[in-house]
């Protein structure tokens, strides 16, 4: 890319498609009966973590050496054989008499693989480094179904087509942020959560190999709008590296206990920032099914979840450097003095 800091407005695209088959998979063995049911823990009753993220990853047809129908037949005999350790995927979250969540599995199990197919090229789809909320019309979407719902939903749908935002170099932007929105009054108390990986905190007893559940905790710093705007970056990077470092076993059942006791219902934005970091999921190197890596592979869209910052690997030619698009989803209003403080720090 030409330039570290780009300022990206996404045009509305026309993309028809045309949904050939929708057909549930099941696992080729290890199926569950019908009305059993699955124990979640509570960390997956986190109020942010009932969320739906649209996925998408794009492929060149130069990797493809045979018919749609043969690419769709290798999806769904990789499907079925992946869901003989992973048959939870086949059920659907409820919720059960006091709102805790649980995987069911009813008469209408399985994952979803929805073939479709469509004349729009990729090179109709527009810049293929970062998410656009325009292809969120490849997404197979229920009639009536309620946006980004999760219960009630299959909780794998796989689907084969054939077929304003911010990105800047990875950095502590927190500061340039606050100043760009101008936020008041300035001892107004601001939190930056991230998501921490505890499996390696859990020591009594530990998790077992190959546990694929839920074992992330969410790391919270505080500090007011003076100390950010006045302070040095030494010191904020020092309260995240605090918040991290904070996340032990304690830390996690103190977290479990708590949602048991309050089950929270709502998220609360205000004066919170959030960030997530999609750049250790290794999205592009598994996802090589025989026709080579994606050229995309990612989300499709953050503008729902306000002030959220997203890491996300960059692919194509610069994927082996490790470099990383960092995509800000800011007001309206602040964009340009956004981009004006980052210019002024250097970031051309």
């Amino acid at each position: 890319m030409a330039q570290w800091v780009q300022e990206l407005h996404f045009p509305q695209l026309d993309i028809p498609i045309i949904i050939d088959k929708v057909e549930p998979i099941l696992s080729n063995s290890n199926i569950p009966a019908n009305n059993d049911s699955l124990y979640l823990s509570n960390l997956d009753d986190m109020v942010g973590v009932r969320v739906f993220t649209p996925t998408v990853y794009f492929y060149q047809s130069k990797g493809l050496k045979s018919r749609l129908e043969s690419v769709v037949q290798i999806l769904k005999d990789s499907l079925r054989r992946v869901l003989v350790p992973y048959y939870p995927f086949t059920g659907r979250l409820r919720e059960t008499k006091n709102g805790k969540l649980e995987v069911f599995f009813g008469p209408d199990q399985g994952a979803l693989l929805v073939e479709a197919h469509s004349d729009v090229a990729l090179a109709d789809l527009g810049d293929l480094s970062v998410p656009n909320p325009a292809w969120i019309k490849l997404i197979y979407r229920f009639p009536n179904e309620e946006e980004y719902k999760v219960v009630d939903m299959p909780l794998v749908i796989a689907q084969g087509d054939q077929i304003q935002l911010w990105w800047t170099q990875p950095c502590s932007c927190v500061e340039i942020l606050v100043k760009a929105l101008d936020v008041k009054p300035l001892d107004y108390e601001l939190r930056l959560t991230f998501s921490v990986n505890a499996r390696a905190k859990l020591k009594n007893p530990r998790l077992n190999d190959g546990f694929y559940g839920n074992a992330l905790c969410v790391a919270c710093t505080t500090s007011t709008v003076s100390k950010l705007i006045d302070g040095c970056l030494a010191e904020t990077a020092h309260l995240v590296h605090e918040a991290r470092l904070g996340v032990s076993e304690d830390y996690l059942r103190s977290t479990i206990d708590y949602i048991d006791l309050h089950r929270p219902k709502r998220l609360e934005f205000g004066g919170k920032l959030t960030v997530t970091q999609w750049t250790r999921f290794s999205i592009y190197e598994s996802a090589d099914f025989g026709w080579g890596k994606p050229i995309y592979a990612g989300p499709i869209d953050l503008t729902p979840t306000p002030q959220v910052c997203v890491f996300l690997p960059e692919g194509g030619e610069t994927e082996a450097s490790g470099a990383m698009v960092l995509c800000i989803c800011l007001p309206e209003c602040a964009c340009h003095r956004f981009r004006e403080l980052l210019l002024s720090h250097g970031f051309k």
